[in-house]
């Protein structure tokens, strides 16, 4: 009788790796019980393809960071996550909230200009007088992740994603605070579509689960807000200047030039990984 349970259907959506990395098994589990007929077909890029596919209509819905310019398109809030810095494991810096400006100076991996994420960052390292050795491009999350593991080098990735390091530690990770980096996700739409009924069933159970992982995240960077009238506070850590990921003593209060910039986007500016899963169970069509 599975055959007749939930709604059935197609539905075409677009995510980031800071999506497709967590949040997106629960969301596919949560769709096989309740919705075993629905087809899911998962488009996994970063933003400027997700937001041409939207455009084109190929695609029913994607989440992507808040940008300008969104004419031709209906937006809607979907979550506001924080960057965070990501390292190779070390137990003197995961978890520990930190303040970029005393970190560094920074050999970190960021997307292309061509993301909405680097001209947030590249302000936030500005404002805040954080200090850059060299930046390596990569618009590739899984070559990004794998250079941090095994090297010195770091990068900036949304909280949400590395949800599971709070349990496994494969990578450190530490919320940026004072200030902390906010980051708000929206929903794109093709402006003369309406959402069918199963992209409004996979969105709805999308956002849960997303929220459900966010919320974990909220501690460590809320913390320091609601302890600002009190004289007590956990000590923000400087962990690169301490542990194996240093460079000696912590950098003036001002950005560095940015000696070094290894281009390493290639092809990948333009590629897409496609992800298509057909969500159906052996008693689908029973």
């Amino acid at each position: 009788m599975r055959a007749f349970i939930g709604i059935s259907g197609d539905v075409f959506v677009g995510l980031m790796p800071t999506m497709t990395r967590a949040t997106l098994s629960p969301a596919i589990q949560r769709v096989v019980s309740k919705h075993p007929n629905m087809k899911i077909h998962v488009t996994e890029s970063y933003s400027p393809i997700l937001i041409q596919k939207v455009m084109a209509a190929e695609l029913d819905f994607a989440v992507v960071p808040a940008f300008t310019g969104s004419r031709g398109l209906k937006v809607q809030h979907f979550l506001r996550t924080w960057e965070s810095l990501v390292a190779r494991p070390n137990n003197k810096l995961h978890l520990r909230r930190t303040r970029l400006r005393d970190v560094g100076p920074l050999k970190i991996v960021l997307p292309s200009h061509a993301n909405a994420r680097r001209g947030q960052l590249e302000t936030y390292f500005a404002t805040n007088g954080v200090a850059i050795e060299c930046v390596v491009e990569m618009d590739a999350m899984m070559g990004t992740l794998d250079l941090v593991a095994n090297s010195d080098w770091v990068t900036i990735i949304p909280a949400l994603m590395m949800t599971p390091e709070i349990d496994t530690m494969q990578f450190s990770v530490a919320p940026l605070v004072d200030p902390t980096a906010p980051l708000d996700l929206v929903v794109i739409e093709p402006m003369r579509r309406t959402l069918r009924p199963t992209g409004q069933a996979f969105l709805e159970i999308l956002r849960e689960e997303s929220g459900r992982l966010n919320k974990r995240w909220r501690p460590y960077y809320e913390q320091l807000c609601h302890q600002r009238g009190s004289t007590r506070s956990e000590p923000l850590v400087s962990p690169i200047a301490h542990t194996s990921l240093g460079h000696g003593a912590l950098p003036p209060r001002a950005i560095s030039s940015t000696r070094t910039i290894i281009a390493a986007t290639g092809q990948a500016r333009r590629s897409v990984t496609s992800v298509t899963l057909p969500i159906k169970t052996a008693g689908a069509n029973a």
